[in-house]
């Protein structure tokens, strides 16, 4: 059984503790409790009722979801470059995102693109020859989100010691967090587009950082390839293609579960095969039926009632509809992978 995430009555009692008085935490004792008989029930009815509470709880204390794409994130910078009031005469990004942003923004401006430790080297990227020991004068330091700042220090400490008399600005597409937060870095970065409160997920991270405290993911689709057409009825097609399969999106952090509609007779297959994928996973939910006939394309019902039972805190699909009806009948936030939709 993967572990309860920290519940809003978790939180509470810690932070309180010494604030509470008896009766208190007799109550929140017994919310606690609650909760978890809740969340350990294999009943249909009381998961949803859970599930939904959980649901609400979100909205009600971390606010509405968001996703950012990096298809928006190109389509914003579109619209940062307009704004724009300084004639650069070069871009340095900050691996790894930041140099997508700045790339963007050299490209559409042809203007050269380097990366802190390429500036040290004197190395650029151009669309056009470069003098030799070409002096800049108006540079600009960009990463895709600004959220402690230590990146964009490292990088203007070395562009600084570099280029000690060019005007130097410091830029993120995305600033993270509130205007608290912003006080708290002010002098840290010049200028952003957009801010972005969490809860959040963004496209780019989805594969290094694990996004949530309890993640799920579909195989075929989303870790693996979808199956080729017409290898599913043939058994030494479908044999070959457990073994063989292309990795798709290959998670960098233990995924709690990953869940499939394969039979769970092509356990042995299937588990080799993500291991030789260097896959780091708790559990794997195969579906129990004795022939493939059985499944009867009940698939989406399949893959509900396993998140019913383990009611992680986000699920990775790569179909849409059926990522829209996983949400619809859980109400676990539901992120389609072909479409990067997020369902919540």
């Amino acid at each position: 059984m993967i572990g309860r995430r920290l519940s809003w009555i978790d939180q509470i009692a810690n932070e309180k503790k010494s604030f509470l008085s008896p009766q208190i935490h007799k109550v929140t004792n017994g919310l606690r409790r609650l909760e978890e008989r809740l969340f350990e029930s294999d009943n249909v009815a009381l998961a949803r009722l859970y599930l939904k509470a959980r649901s609400a709880e979100r909205r009600l204390i971390e606010g509405e979801m968001t996703l950012i794409t990096i298809d928006e994130a190109v389509l914003w910078t579109y619209e940062w470059i307009k704004r724009f009031t300084s004639r650069y005469d070069l871009i340095v990004g900050i691996p790894r995102a930041g140099l997508l942003i700045g790339n963007v923004i050299a490209c559409r401006l042809g203007i050269p693109l380097t990366t802190p430790d390429m500036f040290s080297d004197g190395r650029f990227w151009s669309g056009r020859m470069l003098k030799q020991n070409q002096v800049f004068s108006d540079i600009l330091i960009v990463d895709e989100t600004f959220r402690t700042g230590e990146s964009m220090e490292r990088a203007s400490e070395i562009v600084s010691r570099l280029a000690p008399d060019a005007k130097i600005t410091r830029a993120a597409l995305i600033f993270v967090g509130s205007r608290t937060a912003e006080r708290q870095t002010e002098g840290l970065v010049d200028t952003y587009f957009r801010s972005v409160l969490p809860p959040y997920f963004f496209e780019w991270e989805l594969m290094d950082e694990k996004p949530t405290d309890v993640i799920g993911m579909d195989l075929d689709g989303v870790i693996c390839e979808e199956c080729p057409s017409g290898s599913d009825d043939d058994e030494l097609k479908y044999l070959n293609w457990l073994r063989n399969a292309r990795s798709y999106l290959v998670p960098h952090y233990e995924v709690d579960f990953i869940v499939s509609n394969r039979l769970e007779r092509y356990r042995t297959e299937t588990e080799e095969w993500l291991r030789k994928q260097g896959i780091r996973y708790r559990e794997l939910r195969l579906w129990d039926l004795e022939s493939k006939n059985e499944r009867n394309g009940r698939w989406t019902e399949n893959k509900i009632e396993v998140l019913m039972a383990a009611k992680p805190d986000l699920f990775l699909e790569s179909d849409d509809s059926q990522a829209m009806a996983i949400w619809s009948a859980t109400k676990i936030p539901t992120i389609c992978t072909d479409k990067m939709i997020l369902y919540s």
